[in-house]
This record gives structure tokens, C-alpha cells and sequence, in this order.
């Protein structure tokens, strides 16, 4: 089986990034300027990363229904979207968030080693975002429903299941799909997701 993703759990866990992004940072005073996200760039790249980031291509266009904002790693470019910069804060951070993805791409250790610099120096809202990957955080969603980060994974492992009824599908080829949708590292699920054998085994007697 081809690892594949899954758009509606992956939704639901960029509507948990967006929302601790957005926790407390609804303040109107914008709308930011691209020159003043550029500002941001060179303060933070200072500050945060001993400025060794090159400086991307920083502009504000839309995006996709919930996305704060974008990196590119490919074409070194970070789009942060016009609704988020009608909130400085929650553009500020939003940028920080999308700087970090210039060291990794992924969510993974070495992402989250920088969210623990931004952490040191006073982001609270990067210590909720790495509970969130590391998987320990609940989550209030805007309706009501509490939903903890472990329920997005054993949604992708359900569905990656479902789709294999019958066939024989190995635990490894089931951490890369996982890993895959979530934009994670095998290693950090296997970090990250001690429980995962004994849920797959469970749901392998199921549907396999």
C-alpha cells in the first residue's frame, strides 16, 4: 500500500496550529505590511536564529481556507494570508511559525528544538505548539469539542486500516503513512507515539 494523505484529518490538525496561533492574538491594529513582516524577519532572525536564515521571499496573498500562512522551502518563500495580517499578533507569530519550517520542513525534532528557542524566550503560545507534536496537548476547538492530538493519529490509522481491509499491511509501511499525512518524521512517531503498535495490532485483528 502507497503511503497516501488524509485532507480531513489533515484540516483538523492544521485547524489545532491556526488556533494556537490565533489563541489571544485576535486584536485588530493592521492590516501588517509586507515591509513590516520583512522587519520581523531580520529582528527575529537575530534574536532567535543567530541570523543564519538567508532571507526568503516574504509576501502577503491568499491561501486556502485556514491557512495562516506558508513556507515554501523549495523557492525560499513565505506567504503569510491577508486575513491573518489584520492581526499583528497573530501575524507575528505566524511568521515565526513559518521561519522555523526554513530549518525543517517537517514537524519533527529538530522543528521543535527551535520552537523550545522561541519557548526560552517568552512565546508562550510555542510551548502549546509543541505539545501539539509531541502529541500531549487537549485541545478546546472553537465549538466546543476537546479533541487531543493522539485522536488525529488513530483517524489516520483507522483509515489506513479501513483502506487495507483484507490485504497485509506491515507496521513500518502504516508509520510512514502516518508520518506522511501529518508532515512528521517516522522517528518521531516512533518518539512520539509509544502506544501505536498496540493500537495497530488491535485494528490489524479488525480489518486484516
Amino acid at each position: 500500500m502507497d503511503c497516501e494523505k488524509h485532507p480531513s484529518t489533515e484540516k483538523r490538525y492544521r485547524d489545532l496550529v491556526s488556533a494556537i496561533l490565533a489563541d489571544e492574538a485576535r486584536e485588530k491594529g493592521g492590516p501588517v505590511k509586507a515591509k513590516q513582516l520583512r522587519d520581523w524577519f531580520y529582528q527575529y532572525n537575530g534574536s532567535y536564529f543567530r541570523s543564519e536564515l538567508k532571507r526568503p521571499a516574504i509576501v502577503i496573498e491568499e491561501l486556502g481556507e485556514g491557512n495562516l500562512g506558508y513556507c515554501d522551502t523549495r523557492k525560499r518563500r513565505i506567504v503569510i494570508s491577508p486575513r491573518t495580517v489584520n492581526y499583528p499578533e497573530m501575524a507575528r507569530r505566524t511568521l515565526l511559525h513559518e521561519m522555523a519550517h526554513l530549518v525543517s520542513r517537517g514537524h519533527n525534532a529538530k522543528y521543535i528544538a527551535v520552537l523550545e528557542v522561541f519557548q526560552e524566550n517568552g512565546e508562550e503560545w510555542a510551548g502549546k505548539m509543541i505539545d501539539l507534536y509531541r502529541g500531549n496537548w487537549i485541545v478546546k476547538e472553537e465549538f466546543g469539542q476537546v479533541l487531543h492530538p493522539r485522536d488525529l493519529i488513530l483517524d489516520v490509522l483507522d483509515q489506513i486500516m479501513i483502506g487495507a481491509a483484507g490485504k497485509k499491511l506491515d507496521f513500518r509501511t502504516v508509520k510512514r503513512s502516518i508520518a506522511d499525512s501529518l508532515d512528521m518524521d517516522v522517528k518521531d512517531v516512533d518518539e512520539y507515539c509509544p502506544w501505536l503498535r498496540e493500537d495497530y495490532n488491535k485494528m490489524k485483528r479488525i480489518y486484516c
